[in-house]
């Protein structure tokens, strides 16, 4: 999924796909959880939604970012097929995913 932020077919639908359902949220969206941890799926993620939102953007932590009134979070895909999803579940701090779940917890709370 990374390689679709950057890969000359795939980039345009996915940044049709967030102008289209991401750009203009209607106000009662507070929270809207992203289904994955890794590093370079968020980065590819915090960057479509920098570009759709501009100054409106703001990093929050890790896995967490604001767009006016809205907060972004990444959590964990519950797929059988994710691998880290147990050790995100389990939240362990000298665990790199376990220290994800616990960023996105913190960011969630301060709402």
């Amino acid at each position: 999924m990374t390689k679709a932020f950057v890969e000359a077919e795939a980039a345009p639908i996915v940044r049709r796909c967030a102008e289209t359902h991401l750009q203009h949220l209607p106000p009662s969206v507070r929270l809207v959880l992203m289904l994955g941890t890794g590093d370079a799926y968020i980065a590819g993620c915090r960057e479509v939604v920098r570009r759709l939102h501009g100054s409106r953007f703001s990093s929050i932590n890790e896995v967490a970012y604001r767009t006016g009134s809205t907060l972004w979070v990444h959590v964990s895909h519950p797929s059988g097929l994710n691998g880290y999803h147990l050790a995100w579940m389990r939240g362990d701090p000298a665990d790199k995913q376990g220290r994800k779940r616990l960023l996105a917890t913190q960011a969630i709370a301060a709402i």
